[in-house]
């Protein structure tokens, strides 16, 4: 009898040992899965998160609009820079006997003069230093002036307008003139501009 109650006690208590051995071998189990190794884990979220700051949001570009309207013109700017000034002149003279009056500006000269008689000669223009060209009369056509020559720009008891200008462009004269003889003396008139 007594066998077998130590049979019995012993059967129990082996029984109670494999609970408690099986208890703890399922908590083990469950400690690794769950995160034996949290340095590991650690990692594995680190590699997630820099995974997602490497990704840009997605900024998707259209297609380019069509070209908007023209806008308004803007103010105008400042006035420019006076160029250089003519000079005008008048060219109203009396002359007596075997006289003569000159202007002269840039590359021209203009002059009037009489002869022994106090009569008016015709009103002629040089040419100094440069080639240039010569219209005379209204619509007049440009014809060549060499240097250091001169052309008649009115002749008898009249007026005429002229215009010259020099090869290079850097000077020119123009103006309106005209001479009568009266009485012994020559009166010249008109007016004269150039640079």
């Amino acid at each position: 009898m007594k066998s077998r109650r130590f049979i019995l006690a012993c059967a129990i208590a082996a029984g109670v040992v494999g609970a408690a051995v099986g208890t703890a071998t399922v908590s083990a189990g469950d400690s690794n899965v769950s995160g034996a190794n949290p340095a590991s884990n650690a990692r594995a979220g680190d590699g997630e998160q820099a995974t997602k700051a490497k990704k840009k949001p997605n900024k998707g570009k259209g297609k380019r609009g069509p070209r908007g309207k023209t806008g308004p013109a803007g103010p105008a700017g400042p006035p420019g820079p006076a160029g250089a000034p003519g000079v005008g002149l008048n060219f109203n003279r009396a002359l007596g006997s075997n006289s003569s009056s000159a202007i002269s500006r840039g590359n021209f000269t203009i002059t009037a003069a009489s002869d022994a008689n106090g009569n008016c000669v015709d009103i002629k223009l040089r040419a100094n230093a440069k080639d240039s060209r010569l219209s005379v009369g209204s619509a007049g056509g440009f014809f060549f002036l060499p240097n250091n020559t001169d052309a008649s720009v009115q002749s008898g008891d009249t007026s005429q307008m002229f215009t010259a200008v020099t090869d290079d462009g850097r000077s020119t004269m123009s103006g309106i003139v005209g001479r009568v003889s009266v009485g012994g003396r020559c009166y010249v008139s008109g007016y004269v501009t150039g640079v």
